[in-house]
């Protein structure tokens, strides 16, 4: 029933607007229906099917340990996450048939700065290490969602190379990033983690500087499944 209501008053708006050249409607904070809010005094439609306010903050952090994935689409790929004792992931691996082809670790932390040591072996005759800073970090958070919205934060930092065998690039060398993600919420669902069942985990689409995938996020536990990834074990 709400749902009929809010598309025939977007409808009635659009035609007020559109079919009455002389006439307009200016209306200044939300506009609701039996309470609730349809439009908000910013012009975005609100999806009321599911009224859930999202903290995604809570899904976020990991338990301290490497989390082991596997390929769904590949046994002989895996990856691995390390999480500190606050929840926050630090280290990455992607291993083929055991052989790490790609790695990233983010080491002495401050508020501002942090250290980034990265491994590309992807080009087996000529792999590249690379020891970058990224300081002056400022990143904004994703506020409180619902479904079916898209919500974006980003991070903008200045990125001092320290190391490198990549010969394009020289030590020293600065550049300035800023690194925009895009995240929207699908639906809550269940994990099932060896003989364990997370039961509040949420299906998200995520979008970032370096990959377009679905993941799922479990309250407690952090990040349980990625593109065609699917999280096993905790060490």
């Amino acid at each position: 029933m709400n749902n009929k209501i809010s598309l025939t008053l977007i409808t009635l708006l659009v035609g007020l607007s559109t079919s009455v050249s002389a006439a307009s409607l200016d209306v200044h904070g939300d506009i609701k229906v039996n309470g609730k809010v349809v439009i908000d005094a910013q012009g975005n439609v609100i999806n009321n099917n599911n009224k859930e306010s999202i903290d995604f903050s809570e899904y976020y952090k990991g338990k301290e340990g490497i989390y082991k994935f596997k390929n769904r689409n590949n046994n002989l790929s895996s990856y691995e996450i390390s999480y500190d004792k606050d929840g926050n992931d630090y280290k990455e691996i992607d291993l083929v048939n055991g052989v790490v082809m790609f790695s990233l670790e983010r080491t002495e932390y401050t508020e501002s700065s942090v250290k980034v040591t990265e491994y590309n072996g992807w080009n087996q005759s000529n792999p590249v290490t690379t020891v970058r800073k990224h300081e002056s970090i400022v990143a904004s958070s994703y506020p409180k969602m619902a479904f079916g919205n898209l919500y974006s934060k980003l991070e903008s930092y200045t990125k001092i190379i320290l190391e490198t065998t990549l010969p394009t690039v020289n030590q020293n060398d600065i550049t300035y990033e800023t690194d925009v993600y895009q995240m929207s919420p699908v639906s809550k669902t269940v994990f099932q983690l060896d003989s364990e069942t997370l039961t509040d985990c949420l299906v998200v689409t995520l979008s970032s500087p370096w990959s377009d995938q679905g993941r799922t996020y479990c309250k407690g536990y952090g990040l349980v499944q990625f593109g065609s990834y699917t999280l096993t074990e905790i060490d």
